[in-house]
């Protein structure tokens, strides 16, 4: 009956600890409808949102994407991604051309596919992203599955 009630317990912790941590992933419903309106969301959150496709041009500068999804391959052309978090987006299919990722955060999200060409972009990011599979690299080439 003890290890039952310390298994219990374990449980019912790990639920809360998840909860919590699915609540600070959520991104602002205020931030979210203003960059689908604007185009324009600096220093926003938008953590977890499922983002429309069409955002050539975009300002995100310093946002948190941390985590985003799209509802079709998102168009981010010439988009102003400078100190943006890209955590673990999902970026597969992506049109970024031109984008410009300065010091962006993009650990473990997914360029799959990915249009990059002539974004700003280095290497060292590149290299800690979850996946640059068949992506249109910054000067043209292919990336490495």
């Amino acid at each position: 009956m003890k290890n039952f009630k310390i298994a219990l317990t374990l449980v019912v912790s790990s639920l809360i600890a998840s909860q919590a941590y699915a609540d600070n992933l959520r991104y602002s419903v205020g931030d979210l409808e203003k960059f689908e309106t604007t185009n324009v969301c600096k220093s926003c959150d938008l953590s977890s949102a499922t983002l429309k496709s069409y955002h050539s041009w975009a300002d995100l500068t310093n946002s948190n994407l941390s985590n985003i999804t799209s509802t079709a391959p998102i168009n981010l052309f010439h988009a102003i991604l400078i100190g943006t978090n890209l955590t673990r987006a999902n970026l597969k299919y992506a049109e970024l051309s031109q984008a410009d990722f300065t010091s962006a955060a993009v650990y473990g999200a997914d360029f799959s596919y990915a249009n990059l060409y002539k974004s700003n972009i280095t290497p060292e990011q590149l290299a800690g992203a979850a996946s640059i599979c068949n992506a249109i690299l910054p000067d043209g080439s292919k990336g490495q599955c």
